[in-house]
């Protein structure tokens, strides 16, 4: 298989061989290894995610995007009492 860079993926590749890399192909074969660690490390990251937000909505938590907006609510209300009372 062959592949056509781009001058920006060309000039990585230019980088990692003078670092050392014995090839252009050895230099994909590592990023793309490193893509699938990367994939695989945010699938996990996002698994755990759902799973703590799952066990806190079991355990009767209220999600942060709730709480936020009641306190954004009980802020603006205290700024408009504040503006009513100093008119």
């Amino acid at each position: 298989m062959q592949v056509e860079l781009t001058d920006r993926a060309q000039e990585l590749v230019e980088r990692y061989l003078a670092l050392g890399y014995e090839s252009a192909e050895a230099v994909v074969e590592e990023a793309l290894v490193r893509l699938v660690q990367v994939e695989e490390q945010r699938r996990k990251l996002t698994a755990l995610i759902e799973e703590g937000l799952a066990s806190g909505e079991a355990e009767g938590l209220v999600p942060a995007d709730e709480v936020m907006a009641k306190a954004r609510a009980i802020v603006d209300a205290a700024k408009r009492r504040e503006s009513q009372g100093a008119a």
